[in-house]
């Protein structure tokens, strides 16, 4: 009984906490059809909550300064074979996967990746929900065992 009610529990949380972070992810300026906010994932049992996310989730969180070092093509390339990106010069030809991919290089290079600071904020959330729903049903549990108590 006291299992069924722990996992109702975590199941709830992580419902809760789903939805907290796409609208965290949201405001912090993901856009709703990006692969990383549909790869956002969380899953409970009795014993733990698990985040999952594409790890480029990382990435967009803190960024990249300009002028450090070059990414690696090889990555770039996955990236734009992995999500179909197809790029084209300024006469609207076709160009191949590589000079896209060492334009991508050139310009996180020149321009940087601006950070979006969400992994800090996400994990202060995650803290407070995750506070805020156990605080509510030991509450909720010493209520109802005292109820008990009264009628016996």
């Amino acid at each position: 009984m006291a299992d069924d009610s722990l996992y109702d529990t975590m199941i709830e949380l992580a419902e809760q906490l789903y939805a907290d972070t796409r609208a965290l992810l949201v405001s912090k300026g993901i856009k709703e059809t990006s692969a990383v906010l549909k790869s956002v994932e969380i899953q409970a049992d009795q014993n733990a909550i698990d985040f999952l996310a594409n790890d480029y989730l990382e990435y967009l969180s803190s960024g990249r300064k300009k002028g450090g070092r070059r990414v690696p093509i090889k990555y770039l390339l996955e990236f734009i074979r992995k999500n179909g990106i197809v790029g084209r010069n300024k006469k609207g030809k076709i160009v191949s996967a590589n000079s896209l991919a060492f334009a991508m290089q050139y310009n996180i290079w020149r321009n940087g990746i601006k950070a979006k600071n969400f992994m800090d904020a996400l994990a202060a959330m995650f803290a407070a929900t995750g506070e805020q729903k156990i605080s509510t049903d030991v509450e909720e549990s010493l209520l109802t065992m005292l109820d008990d108590a009264k009628i016996n």
